[in-house]
C-alpha cells in the first residue's frame, strides 16, 4: 500500500481533528479519504440529502446555510470539520454547506473509518474524541448566540 507523502503528513498533521495520531494513522486516513476542489459558489451537500461522510476543510471556507435562511449560520475555515453529524448517526444532512470561494475538501468515509478502526482502536478513539470537541465547541457557540435572544 502507497504511504502519503511527506507534504501529505504535513498538511493532514496540521488539521484538528488528525491531532494526537502518529504518522502512520494519519496515513491510514489519508489513503481512504478523497479531497476534491470545489469553486466559490459550489454546494458540496443539500440540508436533507444522504450521506455519511465528514468533510474537513483543507483550505478555503465553507458557508453552513439552514433552509429558509438567506445568511449562513456559520462560515468554516480551513482545518474545521462537517458533516459530523451525518457521519455520526447516519441521518440526512441538517444544513446545506456552500464553498465560500475555492475549497479543496478532504471527504472521510463513514465505512472506511470504521473498518481502520477495528484494527486500530487508538486512531479510532482519538479521532472521535476530537469530533466531540468540536461538536462541544460549536454547541456552545450556538448557546452564547440562543442567549442574546432571551
Amino acid at each position: 500500500m502507497p504511504t502519503a507523502s511527506t507534504a501529505f503528513l504535513k498538511l493532514f498533521r496540521a488539521l484538528p481533528i488528525f491531532s494526537g495520531l502518529d504518522d502512520g494513522e494519519i496515513d491510514a486516513l489519508v489513503q481512504i479519504s478523497n479531497q476534491t476542489l470545489y469553486p466559490a459558489g459550489k454546494v458540496i451537500f443539500n440540508e436533507g440529502d444522504s450521506g455519511i461522510d465528514a468533510c474537513i476543510i483543507v483550505r478555503g471556507s465553507v458557508d453552513i446555510l439552514l433552509r429558509g435562511q438567506s445568511k449562513p449560520v456559520s462560515r468554516l475555515q480551513g482545518g474545521s470539520i462537517f458533516g459530523e453529524m451525518a457521519f455520526l448517526d447516519g441521518q440526512p444532512r441538517a444544513a446545506t454547506a456552500v464553498a465560500a470561494e475555492p475549497t479543496i475538501l478532504l471527504s472521510l468515509p463513514r465505512d472506511g473509518f470504521q473498518t481502520i478502526c477495528e484494527k486500530r482502536p487508538h486512531l479510532g478513539m482519538v479521532v472521535m474524541n476530537n469530533i466531540a470537541l468540536d461538536l462541544s465547541a460549536k454547541l456552545r457557540q450556538v448557546n452564547v448566540k440562543l442567549q442574546s435572544f432571551f
